[in-house]
Order: C-alpha cells, then structure tokens, then sequence
C-alpha cells in the first residue's frame, strides 16, 4: 500500500507539467481526419470529416477541463 501511495505522489507531481499532452494529442487526431475526410472524402458529412471534429471538440474540452482541475489551489 505504501508504494502505491508514493507512485501516486510522483504522477500527481508530473501531471501539471503534462496536462496539455492529451489535448494537443486530440487536436492533432482530429485536424489529420478532418483534413483526410476534406481532401478524399465526398464531403463535409463524410465521416473523417465528422470523426476529425469530435476530435477537436473533445480536445478543446478537455484542455479547458485539464486546465480547471490542475490549477493552483487558494487556501
């Protein structure tokens, strides 16, 4: 159990300085299916296209979101 708790300790402590890893990770996902569905699909309603923005909106959600829950705490 004790090793448990310091193992937390260490990837709570990393985790501000990584906190935009996953959004910009989406955000990347979301332009290259969205760029792929506009470039070879049939349309705006392709599915790539549709695929590639949820990936985007689920990226800028989550950085908002990680941006809220990682910030420094007033006593």
């Amino acid at each position: 159990m004790h090793t448990l708790i310091g193992q937390n300790e260490k990837i709570y402590a990393a985790m501000p300085k990584a906190r935009n890893a996953g959004p910009l990770f989406l955000g990347f996902m979301g332009t290259v299916f969205a760029g792929y569905g506009l470039f070879y699909g049939q349309g705006v309603m392709d599915l790539p296209v549709i695929l590639g923005a949820g990936f985007i909106a689920f990226a800028i959600y989550t950085y908002f979101y990680n941006k809220k829950a990682y910030a420094p705490r007033r006593e």
